[in-house]
C-alpha cells in the first residue's frame, strides 16, 4: 500500500464501478474514454519530450487509479538520443513500480529508424538471443534493408525498452516478424498491426485488451 494509490481487493470497488455518474456535465466520460476509464487504463505518452510533465502525469495515473499506462513511451524515429533518454525513463519507471508494482506500461517500437543508429554498439545480449555469436561493433544504417540487420536492431531495442522497465510492447508493422514473434513467446503482452501468431491487434485491441488483461490475471486472482 502506499500513500498516491491505495490497493484494492477487487476491480469491482475501483471509484469507477461505485456508483459514479461518469455523464455528469462536468466530467461526461463516454464512448471509449469511458470503457478505458473502467478498465483503468490511459493512453498517455508518458516520456516526451523534456520530462517536465513526467511528475504530474504520475500523479494523475495513480489518482484515476490506472493500472495500464498505453503508448508510455511512443518515439517517431529511433536513434542514438534513446539511450540516454531510456535511462531517464527508466528512473521513473522504477520509481512507479516501487508505489505500484502493478502498474503496466507500454512503449511503441517504431519501424523508423534514424541515422544515428550507427553511433549505437549491438548489444551481446541482442546476438545471443537470436542465436548467434556476439560480435564487436556497431549498426550498419545502410545495411538496415538487410533482414539480418534489422532483426538485431529491433531485438537490441525491445530487449532494451524491457530493461527499461515495459511489460508491454507494441510493434510496428515493419517490424521483423521473427521479432515479434520471439518476444510474443515470453508474455501475452505483445502488439503488432499485422497477423502475427500469439500477438494482438493494435487496431481492435490496444489499449483496452492490456487492461482486461490485467484484470484478469492480476486483479481476479486474488
Amino acid at each position: 500500500m502506499n500513500l498516491l494509490f491505495t490497493e484494492l481487493p477487487s476491480p469491482k470497488m475501483h471509484p469507477a464501478n461505485i456508483g459514479h455518474d461518469l455523464e455528469r456535465d462536468d466530467l461526461p466520460l463516454v464512448g471509449e474514454k469511458r470503457k478505458m476509464y473502467l478498465d483503468r487504463a490511459l493512453k498517455l505518452n508518458l516520456f516526451r519530450d523534456d520530462f517536465k510533465n513526467v511528475p504530474s502525469d504520475l500523479h494523475t495515473i495513480f489518482l484515476t487509479g490506472a493500472k495500464v499506462v498505453a503508448n508510455a513511451y511512443a518515439p517517431k524515429t529511433m536513434g542514438d538520443w534513446d539511450d540516454q533518454r531510456l535511462e531517464f525513463v527508466r528512473f521513473y519507471t522504477e520509481l512507479a513500480h516501487r508505489l505500484d508494482p502493478e502498474l503496466i506500461f507500454d512503449a511503441y517500437i517504431t519501424d523508423e529508424i534514424h541515422k544515428t543508429v550507427e553511433y549505437i554498439k549491438i548489444s551481446p545480449e541482442a546476438y545471443l538471443k537470436l542465436g548467434l555469436t556476439p560480435e564487436n561493433r556497431k549498426f550498419n544504417f545502410h545495411a538496415m534493408n538487410t533482414e539480418a540487420e534489422r532483426e538485431l536492431w529491433f531485438c537490441h531495442r525491445a530487449l532494451q525498452f524491457k530493461a527499461a522497465g515495459f511489460d508491454c510492447l507494441t510493434f510496428g508493422e515493419k517490424v521483423p516478424s521473427r521479432i515479434v514473434e520471439l518476444f510474443a513467446k515470453e508474455t501475452p503482452l505483445v502488439f503488432c498491426g499485422k497477423g502475427i501468431e500469439n500477438t494482438k491487434s493494435t487496431d481492435t485491441e490496444t489499449p483496452l485488451a492490456i487492461a482486461e488483461y490485467w484484470v484478469g490475471q492480476k486483479q481476479l486472482e486474488g
